[in-house]
């Protein structure tokens, strides 16, 4: 069996301490957890904790002569923002691993270069304008009807949206807009707000599967709170009514199920997302999705909501295990190159065509076949 280094951030042992000291429940780490799982199905595994100097790093990766690594490392001594470097160096290291690129990675991790794209290439997202420090504008200036969403083009972990970030009012939006500059140094991003359901859509394999949408019901968080994933929902309480569930009445509506796809697929090409990723959306009265962001390094723990997801067909080992053999084009560079093929070039191409219902479901027979025997 191919060998597996479990790349991570070590700021999360420190975390996961400090919580612990406080007497949290807290998860295992998920470096853990997936080391877990495909310990049990033969592989040699190891863990590998990333962190500064980033010299020493290089050396370890360079020293590692695992067969592949599972990259789970969202971070860099807990700054987000450092994990398209994470990839960039796996990248000149030549190294094998799961995941997507730091191209994909720093276009789905800058909100306002991901919108600019999705409009380009006409997926559905809600209308928005880009405010710079300095005044700069980009985008629909011409933004009027409230309420808008504000928010940082460059944070994760809806770090920087709350409940202020639903304006009501000019004034408060320029309010929001200064804050946002003040305390994130970027860009504001300002957007139509979307008045609906919060549904999260995880994919897998090259090309992607589209797995059973999973809703968060907004709905049961306290009035004062917009319907919003803040900070609030996420972090600063502990909602238990806000459940997180497959939505049998959106999964039976093929017709709505058909256009949840679309999106999904065209949002994964247009950042060119590779191997597994999730995408947050909000699905409208009428059943219309609205992409909102795509996370192509999605916290992958047992309980998350990929990992929901992935139990509506296989097991979450299964998709563990799936992930860690999903081979993307990325995967195969030095052969390309070999062959004359420019990594550039590869990145440039869009599927030619979408996947059909039937080819689909063959591919998740095969993961389900391939990856489902018991450990």
């Amino acid at each position: 069996m191919p060998s597996i280094t479990v790349l991570y951030d070590a700021q999360e042992e420190q975390v996961r301490a400090d919580a612990l000291a406080e007497g949290k429940k807290v998860p295992e780490l998920v470096c853990k957890q997936i080391a877990s799982v495909l310990g049990k199905r033969g592989h040699s595994i190891k863990c590998l904790a990333a962190e500064a100097p980033l010299k020493k790093l290089v050396r370890q990766l360079e020293d590692d002569a695992s067969d592949l690594i599972f990259n789970v490392c969202e971070s860099l001594g807990g700054a987000p923002d450092e994990e398209r470097r994470i990839a960039a160096l796996l990248e000149l290291l030549e190294k094998r691993f799961t995941g997507s690129g730091s191209l994909a990675l720093t276009l789905a991790g800058d909100k306002s270069l991901a919108k600019k794209l999705f409009e380009f290439h006409g997926i559905k997202s809600p209308e928005f304008a880009i405010i710079a420090p300095g005044g700069r504008v980009e985008g629909h200036p011409s933004l009027d009807l409230f309420p808008l969403m504000v928010k940082p083009t460059a944070m994760d972990a809806s770090i920087g949206i709350d409940a202020r970030s639903v304006v009501h009012s000019v004034d408060e939006a320029v309010e929001r807009v200064f804050a946002i500059h003040n305390e994130f140094h970027n860009p504001a991003l300002v957007e139509q707000y979307i008045d609906g359901r919060e549904i999260y859509v995880s994919l897998i394999g090259n090309p992607p599967a589209v797995l059973p949408p999973i809703e968060w019901d907004l709905s049961k968080l306290p009035p004062e709170l917009p319907r919003i994933a803040g900070t609030e929902a996420k972090w600063d309480h502990d909602f238990k009514e806000a459940k997180e569930f497959v939505p049998k009445d959106i999964v039976e509506n093929e017709e709505v199920m058909t256009r949840i796809r679309e999106a999904a697929i065209g949002a994964w090409n247009a950042l060119l997302i590779r191997d597994y990723a999730r995408i947050d959306m909000r699905l409208t009265p009428d059943g219309v999705p609205y992409v909102i962001e795509v996370n192509p390094n999605p916290w992958l723990d047992s309980s998350a909501e990929f990992a929901t997801s992935s139990s509506a067909l296989w097991s979450w080992r299964c998709a563990i295990r799936f992930a860690s053999g999903a081979r993307s084009e990325r995967s195969l560079s030095l052969d390309r190159r070999r062959r004359g093929v420019s990594a550039q070039d590869r990145a440039l191409r869009l599927p030619r065509h979408r996947l059909s219902d039937r080819d689909r479901g063959e591919i998740l027979r095969r993961a389900q076949r391939d990856y489902e025997a018991p450990l």
